[in-house]
C-alpha cells in the first residue's frame, strides 16, 4: 500500500483480486435475470458496487438495484453480502400478524438478496429521494457549517439508527456525511437513512479485529481502526464525532494529503476546539463532540444511547429548538431519562407540564428564531407541513401524560382527560408513514417505561402486586418489551378487557383510585416518593387491607432508603436485624485495605452489610438492598456493601450502576479478586470489553481461577473466536 494522496472522502478497501466469469449484461429496459425487477436508468456506481434504479413488474414498486461488480475481491465479495444482511437486520421496522420485526426507520430498508449466475450479488433496497449530508454541507463546491438546531435533529437520528444497528449486532464502520440520506417524509425534511453498510462488522461473532481487511474512509477512522486494533461500538461513536465536527464547523477534525499522516493524526494529535472555528457554538455542544472524539475508546461515550443523551443535554443546556423535538427519548437508565423528558423542549407544546418555555408557543415563531445567535451557520430548517404538525403536537400530548404516570389510567379528577395510550391511538389513525414511525417508538419507549417500573418493585418485598400492575399496562403498548408478559399474569380475556377500557376511557372511579398509588410509585425522585406516598396513604381512600399494608411497607422501604435519615437512625441505636447464620456464605471484606475514614462507623456499617450479603445469598434482594444502603450511609467505603450493590444492579440489568459501584469497591479493596471479577463481568455486559480485559487480567493475577474461562470469552467476542 502505498502512501497516496487522500483529500476526499472516498472509502478506502485493502485487498485484490479479479472475477474472471463473464457478468451478465444489465441493459435499461431489460428484467433483472432471475428476478422480477425491470431495469429503469442507471444511478450511479461506487467503489464496489453500480446502482440501477428498477420497478418490480407485478406490483410496481421501484427500487434501487444495488450489484457487485464483477472485478472485485473476494474479501470485498463477503463485504458486499455482509451490508445486504447488516443492513436487513436494521432497516424499518414492518407489522406481520402482532409482531413487530426488530429494526429501525433511520436505515435504507432492504427488501430482495440474491446471487446471478456469474456469482455477482446483487440486493433491491429502498429507492431514496434526496441528497447526501455531504451534499447538504457544500455551497457552490465549498464547504459550510450546519445550524446547529437542524444539524442536531440530523444527529439524533443518526445515533437512533446506529443503536439499533450495534443492537442487532453489527458496526457500521464507514459513517461519514456520504453515507447518511437526508430525505423528505410525511412533508418533513431531513429524514435520515444510514446506508452502505458495505464495510460493517458483526459486533458478536466475526470481523471485529480490524487486521484481515482495513476498511472505512480515513477522515472518519477511530485510532483503534487505522491501528488494526480489536474495536467495538464506539468506533462508530467516534465516527460521528467526526461527522458531528464536520456539520458544526464546516471542517473535518483532521486533514492530510497523505494517507498515513491522516491516520497518525487521528492517533496522537488532539483535535482543534471547534468553537476556534465557529465561536458561537455552544460549549455543551463543544463538550460533546471532543468526548467522541477521544482516543481512548473508554472516554468516549459508552454506546449511542449514551451519545443521543449527551446531545439532548447539550441542547438542553443551550436552549435549543430543534426540528425533531418529538423524537423517542433515547434508552438510558430511568433518573436520567426522567431528566431528559422535563428538560427538551417540545414543538408546539408550550403549555404541556414538563415542556421548557424558552420560546414562543406557536412552532412558526419557535422555528423562525432557531437561528438567533447562529446565522453564520447556514439557513433555518423549514416549518413542518400542518400534518407533520399534527403529529408531533400528538406525541408531544402522550410523553406529557406519560411523565405524569397516566399512562393508561386517566386522573381521577379527569376519568375522560388524556393518557398516553390514547394519544398513540389517535396518532395511528393519522395513517401515515410519519405516524406509523412515531407510534412504534412511542410504544415502545412507554412499554420500557412501564417494564423499568415493575422491575424496579418485582423484587422488593410489598412490591410485586404494583409491579404486576406495571407489567399489565406495558402489555398495552409492547407485549414483547422487557419481562412483561410473563410477569403479568393476564388471561387473554383480561389483557383483552384491559385493552377497550383503556382505549374508551371506561374506568369508574374506584379504578382510577385504586391506581393512586402506581403513580406515586413512579416517581423517580426518591425524596418526593416518598412524601407522594404519605400523601396517597393520609387521604384515606377506602383501600383492601393488603394493599394498605403493601403501601405502609414500601414507605417503611423507601425510608429505610433515604441516606441521611437511615444514618440518623443508626447512629442513634444499634441495628436489630439479625446477623447471618454461621453455615451460610458470605463475602468476605478486604478490612485491613479500607482507608482510615474518622467520620464513618465502621463496625455498624460492617455489622449491617453481613446481614445485607445473609439477605442476598437467600434471594431477597429488596431486604439486602436496604441494608446495603444503610451500611453505606454509615460507611460510604464500606466494600462488602459496594459490592453487594454492584450485585443487585447486575442482577438488574443496569450494568453501568453495576460498574459504578464496582469501580468504588476496587478503590477501596484493589486486591480483591471477586470485586474484579464481577467489575469485569458488568463491562462485559456493557461492551466495554478492554475493560473487562484489564478487570479479568488483574482478577487472574491475584489468584481467581475463574478469570481463565472470562479472559477466553471477552478475547473470543473482539477477535472472533
Amino acid at each position: 500500500m502505498t502512501d497516496d494522496s487522500f483529500g476526499d472522502e472516498g472509502s478506502y478497501v485493502t485487498g485484490s483480486g479479479k472475477n474472471d466469469v463473464p457478468p451478465v449484461r444489465l441493459e435499461p429496459g431489460e428484467i433483472v435475470p432471475g428476478t422480477r425487477y425491470r431495469i429503469e436508468r442507471w444511478l450511479g456506481e461506487g467503489g464496489v458496487g453500480v446502482v440501477y434504479e428498477c420497478r418490480h413488474v407485478d406490483i410496481e414498486r421501484r427500487v434501487a438495484l444495488k450489484v457487485l461488480k464483477a472485478s472485485v475481491s473476494p474479501n470485498t465479495a463477503k463485504l458486499f453480502r455482509d451490508e445486504a444482511i447488516a443492513a436487513s437486520k436494521t432497516s424499518a421496522p414492518r407489522r406481520h400478524g402482532t409482531d413487530l420485526q426488530f429494526g429501525s426507520p433511520y436505515v435504507v430498508e432492504i427488501f430482495d438478496f440474491g446471487e446471478f449466475p456469474d456469482g455477482r450479488l446483487w440486493f433491491a433496497m429502498e429507492l431514496l429521494h434526496g441528497r447526501s449530508l455531504s451534499a447538504h454541507l457544500k455551497h457552490e463546491g465549498k464547504p459550510i457549517p450546519m445550524a446547529p438546531p437542524r444539524a442536531l435533529g440530523i444527529l439524533r437520528q443518526l445515533c437512533k439508527g446506529l443503536h439499533t444497528a450495534h443492537k442487532a449486532g453489527f458496526i457500521h464502520r464507514d459513517i461519514k456525511p456520504a453515507n447518511i440520506m437526508l430525505t423528505r417524509r410525511a412533508g418533513r425534511d431531513d429524514f435520515v437513512k444510514i446506508v452502505d453498510f458495505g464495510v460493517s462488522a458483526a459486533a458478536t461473532s466475526e470481523g471485529n479485529t480490524g487486521r484481515s481487511i482495513m476498511v472505512g474512509t480515513p477522515q472518519y477512522m477511530a485510532p483503534e481502526q487505522t491501528e488494526g486494533k480489536p474495536f467495538d461500538e464506539r468506533l462508530d461513536v467516534y465516527a460521528v464525532g467526526c461527522v458531528a465536527y464536520r456539520m458544526f464547523t464546516g471542517r473535518l477534525p483532521f486533514v492530510s494529503p497523505q494517507l498515513f499522516r491522516l491516520m497518525r493524526m487521528q492517533r496522537e494529535d488532539p483535535p482543534l476546539p471547534p468553537s476556534e472555528i465557529e465561536p458561537d457554538l455552544p460549549p455543551a455542544i463543544e463538550r460533546v463532540i471532543l468526548k467522541c472524539l477521544e482516543k481512548v475508546p473508554e472516554n468516549r461515550y459508552r454506546d449511542m444511547a449514551d451519545l443521543e443523551a449527551a446531545l439532548c443535554e447539550a441542547q438542553i443546556e443551550a436552549k435549543l429548538v430543534t426540528p425533531w423535538d418529538g423524537l423517542a427519548l433515547p434508552e438510558v437508565d430511568p433518573e436520567r431519562r426522567a431528566k431528559l423528558l422535563k428538560g427538551m423542549p417540545r414543538r408546539k407544546d408550550a403549555g404541556v407540564a414538563g415542556a421548557r418555555r424558552w420560546w414562543p408557543a406557536v412552532a412558526a415563531l419557535a422555528i423562525g428564531a432557531m437561528t438567533i445567535g447562529f446565522t453564520s451557520f447556514g439557513r433555518e430548517p423549514p416549518a413542518a407541513t400542518s400534518s407533520d404538525a399534527q403529529v408531533d403536537e400528538l406525541v408531544g400530548q402522550a410523553r406529557a401524560a406519560g411523565s405524569r404516570a397516566h399512562w393508561v389510567y386517566p386522573a381521577v379528577d379527569q376519568p375522560d382527560g388524556p393518557t398516553a395510550y390514547t394519544k398513540v391511538l389517535e396518532i395511528d389513525e393519522l395513517d401515515s408513514t410519519e405516524a406509523r414511525v412515531a407510534a412504534e417508538e412511542l410504544r415502545q419507549e412507554f412499554a420500557e417505561a412501564l417494564s423499568a417500573l415493575g422491575d424496579r418493585y418485582w423484587d422488593r418485598e410489598h412490591g410485586k402486586a404494583f409491579a404486576m400492575d406495571y407489567y399489565a399496562q406495558a402489555q398495552l403498548f409492547d407485549p414483547e418489551v422487557g419481562r412483561s408478559k410473563e410477569r403479568a399474569a393476564l388471561t387473554v380475556g383480561e389483557l383483552a378487557l384491559l385493552r377497550q377500557q383503556a382505549a374508551s376511557l371506561s374506568f369508574d372511579e374506584a379504578a382510577l383510585r385504586a391506581t393512586e398509588p402506581l403513580i406515586a410509585l413512579a416517581e423517580p425522585d426518591g425524596e418526593t416518593r416518598e412524601e407522594k406516598l404519605r400523601q396517597v396513604i393520609a387521604e384515606g381512600t377506602p383501600r383492601a387491607t393488603s394493599t394498605e399494608e403493601r403501601l405502609a411497607g414500601l414507605l417503611d422501604a423507601e425510608s429505610a432508603t433515604s441516606p441521611s435519615k437511615s444514618a440518623g437512625r443508626s447512629r442513634k441505636s444499634p441495628s436489630r436485624e439479625s446477623s447471618s447464620a454461621p453455615d451460610e456464605p458470605v463475602i468476605e471484606d478486604d478490612v485491613e485495605d479500607e482507608p482510615a475514614a474518622p467520620t464513618t462507623n465502621k463496625g455498624s456499617a460492617r455489622s449491617l452489610a453481613q446481614q445485607g450479603v445473609a439477605a442476598l445469598n437467600k434471594a431477597d434482594r429488596a431486604r439486602a438492598e436496604r441494608l446495603f444502603n444503610r451500611a453505606l450511609a454509615e460507611d460510604s467505603r464500606n466494600g462488602t456493601a459496594l459490592f453487594g450493590m454492584m450485585r443487585i444492579q447486575y442482577d438488574r440489568g443496569a450494568y453501568g450502576k453495576a460498574a459504578k459501584y464496582g469501580r468504588k469497591a476496587i478503590a477501596v479493596s484493589p486486591n480483591n479478586a471477586s470485586y474484579r471479577l464481577k467489575l469485569g463481568d458488568a463491562y462485559y455486559k456493557n461492551f466495554q470489553y478492554d475493560d473487562a480485559r484489564s478487570q479479568y487480567k488483574k482478577a487472574k493475577s491475584l489468584g481467581s481461577k475463574q478469570a481463565k474461562d472470562r479472559l477466553a470469552k471477552v478475547d473470543a467476542k473482539t477477535r472472533g473466536g
